[in-house]
């Protein structure tokens, strides 16, 4: 049997600043969720839609942070979760923006680099994973 394939050091590195990242933003969405969303632009705001957002932000950085030093497999699998609702999110922005009767305001503008950002970062990390697992198969 073969050595497991490892980790590599930047993506635990990258990992852990999406996990800080997330974090940051979801105190925020929970403990100040008027004065953050209105600062950004917003004039109404939801408090109880924001921490369920929140909350699902909060869950997701915990996982990774419990696996930060897990194996491969933990590690693509949480990456799909990840990839896949920041994807998602970024297309429902940009349909916001596209669709919207205003000129787009600085908060959507946050939510777009926010999403996109990571969702190429993480992104790339997912399929740089499914060529090392590649590599690996093509070698045995």
């Amino acid at each position: 049997m073969s050595d497991p394939i490892q980790v590599p050091k930047k993506l635990r590195s990258a990992v852990l600043f999406n996990v800080a990242n997330d974090l940051l933003l979801s105190f925020s969405l929970f403990f100040f969720p008027e004065n953050f969303i209105e600062s950004s632009g917003w004039f109404s705001s939801d408090p109880f839609a924001f921490r369920l957002i929140a909350a699902g932000l909060t869950a997701v950085a915990i996982e990774f942070y419990l696996i930060r030093n897990g194996s491969i497999e933990r590690y693509k699998s949480l990456l799909n979760i990840k990839v896949t609702t920041l994807g998602i999110g970024f297309f429902g922005v940009t349909m916001s923006m596209v669709q919207s009767t205003h000129q787009p305001i600085i908060a959507e503008w946050i939510l777009f680099g926010g999403l996109l950002i990571p969702f190429i970062q993480l992104g790339y990390w997912r399929i740089h994973l499914g060529k090392l697992e590649q590599n690996k198969k093509n070698k045995e």
